[in-house]
């Protein structure tokens, strides 16, 4: 969901309990540091075990809470 662009990364994983090992931005790929703050045409890839798959995609389909 684009209500996720200005959140951090740190903010990201606390949501939805998933590792965001990788973003790739603007053509390359990054680390992103916990800090890191998500901007609008990132690519997130998240470590999420398969059972909590749809949960995750739910989460960061949806805007964050308190929007």
């Amino acid at each position: 969901d684009r209500a996720w662009v200005g959140r951090t990364i740190e903010q990201m994983e606390e949501a939805t309990g998933a590792r965001i090992p990788f973003v790739f931005r603007m053509g390359s790929g990054m680390v992103p540091k916990r800090g890191s703050v998500f901007q609008d045409g990132d690519l997130v890839y998240a470590a999420v075990a398969d059972a909590k798959l749809a949960s995750v995609e739910a989460i960061l389909g949806s805007p964050p809470k308190g929007v």
